[in-house]
């Protein structure tokens, strides 16, 4: 909800609607030069969450077995 609020502050309705990618364009604006470091920032957290994913459901299926 907050990324959508914080993508309607910075942009136009225009700018959206004329955009492909929402995310990057709102990147580019608001970052700048360092707006290419968000499809790492991106995966970054993609591989910290299926960190998570797999601690958690092989806990669950160990407790499950007991």
């Amino acid at each position: 909800m907050f990324v959508n609020i914080a993508y309607f502050a910075v942009l136009s309705i225009d700018e959206i609607l004329e955009s492909d990618a929402v995310a990057v364009t709102f990147a580019k604006k608001v970052m700048g030069p360092f707006a290419p470091l968000v499809p790492l920032f991106v995966a970054c957290s993609c591989i910290g969450s299926l960190n998570g994913i797999l601690f958690t459901s092989s806990r669950m299926f160990f407790a499950g077995a007991r």
